[in-house]
């Protein structure tokens, strides 16, 4: 049975985030230093407060969009300073305890400039 649309809640947990990265500056591509480690992001989807079964689930129906936002003024910085992709499809897998989730995982994202930065995850579903 569908669980109903009024009591799913969506939780994001970011299991693995850089704290820092070396910048690429504003060259060419070749020069480009990704994001170490890569960040990870974890979506659980509960129905009530129970975990609804994700086998049923089509995971790529899933987007994960990340922004990057200067840590001392807030402002959105994405389009002067990352670089790569910005966007994440859902995946089905596995975290180290044998438990399936969809996951985002961003393998290709670079800072350009030096400074204190965090990003910012905005989901986007688009379809179930």
């Amino acid at each position: 049975m569908e669980p109903s649309n009024t009591n799913r809640k969506f939780q994001l947990e970011i299991v693995q985030q850089p704290i820092h990265a070396r910048m690429s500056g504003f060259g060419e591509d070749k020069g480009r230093r990704p994001i170490s480690p890569l960040p990870f992001v974890r979506l659980r989807i509960l129905d009530g407060s129970k975990p609804i079964n994700i086998d049923t689930i089509d995971a790529g129906l899933f987007i994960l969009q990340a922004s990057l936002h200067d840590s001392q003024t807030g402002l959105d910085v994405t389009s002067v300073n990352l670089i790569g992709e910005k966007f994440a499809n859902g995946q089905k897998l596995e975290d180290t305890s044998g438990n399936l989730d969809i996951w985002f995982v961003y393998k290709d994202l670079s800072v350009r400039s030096e400074g204190q930065f965090f990003f910012e995850f905005n989901m986007i579903c688009i379809g179930w």
